[in-house]
């Protein structure tokens, strides 16, 4: 268990900075927040893609899908981002922000899945 926690750790370190720096890299986009919509896109692909592999042991499954993804994508922020798009009036990117994130996002997960199912 101790062992468990520590990948969590270590994974949600790295995978908490990068989310940052996604975030501050594409901060200036206009139409609706762009760095959590790509966190949140890759991570979906990425979590179809070590869920579909049962080749990858328990303990780089709790490293990278617990620990790195689960700090990595973000459905706080993406929710408050929702928020203050409604609340701005901002009625075409709030739709376009919700639809193109749980499509695509729901897409991504199931071709990274597909993916690694085949190998």
């Amino acid at each position: 268990m101790v062992n468990q926690i520590w990948l969590v750790g270590l994974g949600g370190f790295f995978g908490a900075i990068l989310r940052y720096f996604f975030n501050q890299y594409f901060s200036t986009f206009i139409l609706f927040p762009l760095g959590t919509f790509l966190v949140n896109m890759t991570g979906s692909f990425f979590i179809g893609l070590l869920l579909g592999s049962d080749w990858i042991s328990s303990s780089i499954r709790i490293l990278v899908g617990t620990g790195f993804l689960g700090a990595y994508t973000t459905f706080s922020t993406f929710n408050f981002e929702l928020f203050m798009l409604k609340k701005n009036g901002r009625d075409f990117q709030f739709f376009l922000y919700i639809v193109s994130s749980y499509i695509l996002g729901i897409f991504l997960a199931y071709l990274g899945y597909s993916i690694t199912s085949l190998l």
